[in-house]
């Protein structure tokens, strides 16, 4: 598997990227491993990519798209800039038979994340999103660092997320910005629940 036939693409057009979110928001309706708070649009990823507000990172291995990340919620600390990421393969490029691609993949795109400044890199799971801890763990080498109670809005309630840190250095980070994040989850949450009260009473 020579890593020439592999390319990150870090700039893409406004086709390309269509095209992506096309596939990633059918991957959404199909599985059942997104949070609440993950768009159903694909017009509203293509808008939020274009508003700087994600940072996407296309993989492809013989010129096919393979996989898609993109780079949210980032900030700067004292420590340096820190991202979360997440992540899709395409139907294409999933089971066994490619996990030495995807494998080689992911270390692709944690050299493209460095030369772009992000060198802490953090993920999360559902509890019961096993393939996804998979891919995090076996694939791309992430170091588990625990699991956060009611971390993320699934199916209208608040629901427990593994998190994970690409340095052990960094799990304090991990840590404290998982917090600053579960507080807009749980107004999230807050306003859901009062939305459902108005239809109930109305």
């Amino acid at each position: 598997m020579d890593l020439k036939y592999f390319r990150a693409h870090t700039s893409l057009d406004d086709d390309v990227l269509k095209r992506v979110c096309h596939l990633i928001v059918e991957d959404i309706h199909y599985q059942t491993s997104w949070g609440d708070g993950t768009e159903r649009d694909p017009d509203a990823w293509l808008q939020r990519f274009k508003d700087n507000l994600w940072i996407p990172v296309l993989w492809t291995y013989q010129g096919k798209p393979g996989g898609f990340h993109w780079l949210h919620d980032f900030g700067d600390h004292a420590a340096g800039a820190y991202t979360w990421v997440g992540g899709i393969v395409f139907p294409e490029f999933r089971g066994r038979q490619f996990e030495p691609l995807r494998v080689r993949s992911w270390s692709l795109m944690r050299t493209t994340f460095e030369a772009i400044g992000f060198v802490r890199l953090f993920a999360a799971c559902l509890t019961h999103n096993t393939a996804g801890q998979k891919w995090c763990e076996k694939t791309c080498g992430y170091i588990r660092a625990g699991i956060y109670r009611d971390w993320i809005l699934h199916h209208g309630a608040l629901t427990d997320c593994v998190l994970y840190c690409m340095r052990p250095q960094d799990q304090g980070l991990l840590w404290v910005d998982a917090e600053k994040r579960v507080l807009r989850v749980r107004q999230m949450k807050s306003q859901h629940d009062n939305f459902r009260v108005i239809r109930v009473t109305s």
